[in-house]
């Protein structure tokens, strides 16, 4: 781990245990910092925010219990416990969900959550996961709905045209099923055929799950940190899933990786996802990507930006690095700096316009009580809004962009 003067001894704590292997000298390094006057409700606190707190109780009640106050690791115990029966009962459910889809002929490929657990971490409750995530092809999303749905579970919403959540009946646990594992505006690690094809299995409470290949699944971690950090979402937890991954597969595929990920425009964000790894957690890199980091230069300033959002400097504004519980915010700046190409610049800056303006330029009902038109016309609701509008903000001065 880079030493960094800046960095609180807490935030350096965290990082020392966000690993499931720590090398002799992490461990000495975690006793020294037990050494120190800890901010102890601030140490849980980032745990929680960077979803790592597994792995902080871990270590802190294998190498130096006794130095963690008996407050402290009781707290710490009971999120463990409390965690690990969660994710037991996900991973109950799992093969339950993908019998039924097999049934219906529906080819799934659950990702994320149980299986990085049980491949990368080899022990569920060291990673944290609220849900079960399974990608389908698009022609396979009608019925794997009907699955859902008979297996009891209720649509409660949908984020844009890629993804649908739903909830079990009793609300214990939700699945997000998945068109495609990133929205529109990212591209693809690859087409589903081809994911389907390079399945490997990963045994679960020993039963096999088929997911996808460690090369898929490192393009994958990769784009959803880039997605997360225009959300100001971005965690650690996803940082220790990429280092995790580079440990458990000493032998992966670096050149197909590389290959593709420049192939579909995403080399830079692959690239910060593993500096990331190597700079925060002691990732093992070959030279080959230690040598790709050192030519884009922009990565590691892109890496260092990340950093500080993950832990910002004492008196820094939270608010302004990572987004509050229950909000959206997006920032832009980091996600287009990280897209070497311009055409995926301007496609993303498009994209983004055409969700903003669409709302703006959409008849609504209030447009249609506005004006009546016969059906046949009713494409004429696209020059009457405008209309409306005006009319609106003539006599309220204010200007609605969606019905009310």
């Amino acid at each position: 781990m880079r030493a960094v003067a800046t960095r609180s001894p807490e935030a350096e704590l965290i990082l020392c245990c966000a690993r499931t292997q720590p090398r002799p000298q992490t461990t000495e390094r975690i006793r020294a910092l037990l050494e120190r006057d800890l901010d102890w409700p601030a140490l849980i606190g980032t745990a929680l925010v960077q979803r790592v707190a597994p792995l902080l109780y871990c270590w802190l009640s294998t190498i130096r219990p006794e130095a963690v106050p008996m407050a402290v690791l009781d707290d710490l115990r009971g999120r463990f416990l409390a965690n690990a029966e969660r994710d037991l009962l996900l991973v109950e459910e799992l093969p339950r969900v993908v019998a039924a889809f097999n049934a219906c002929g529906v080819r799934a490929i659950p990702f994320k959550g149980p299986l990085i657990a049980a491949a990368l971490y080899q022990n569920l409750a060291l990673r944290r996961f609220y849900d079960l995530d399974i990608l389908v092809h698009p022609h396979d999303v009608r019925g794997a709905k009907d699955a859902l749905l008979s297996l009891g579970y209720r649509q409660e919403g949908f984020a844009g045209d890629w993804e649908w959540h739903f909830m079990e009946e009793q609300g214990r646990w939700p699945v997000d099923l998945h068109e495609r594992v990133t929205p529109r505006y990212f591209p693809s690690p690859a087409p589903f055929e081809e994911l389907w094809a390079k399945l490997e299995p990963v045994s679960l409470q020993d039963r096999p799950i088929l997911t996808l290949a460690p090369e898929h699944l490192l393009l994958v971690l990769s784009l959803q940190l880039a997605k997360d950090c225009r959300q100001c979402k971005q965690r650690l937890a996803q940082i220790c899933d990429a280092a995790e991954l580079v440990r458990t597969y000493p032998d992966l595929d670096w050149e197909f990786v590389l290959q593709r990920a420049q192939a579909i425009g995403i080399l830079r964000i692959v690239l910060l996802e593993l500096q990331l790894a190597n700079d925060l957690l002691d990732a093992p890199l070959p030279e080959g990507v230690l040598q790709a980091v050192r030519v884009d230069r922009r990565v590691r300033s892109l890496a260092v930006w990340v950093n500080a959002r993950l832990f910002p400097r004492p008196g820094a504004t939270v608010q302004a690095l990572r987004a509050e519980p229950g909000t959206h915010r997006v920032d832009s700046r980091l996600y287009l700096s990280s897209r070497e190409r311009l055409r995926d610049k301007l496609g993303y800056v498009l994209e983004r316009a055409r969700i903003r303006l669409l709302p703006l330029i959409t008849p609504s009902d209030r447009d249609r009580r506005f004006f009546a038109l016969p059906r046949a016309l009713a494409f004429l609701y696209y020059l009457v809004r405008p209309v409306r509008v005006l009319v609106q903000w003539a006599r309220t001065g204010q200007l609605r962009s969606q019905d009310g």
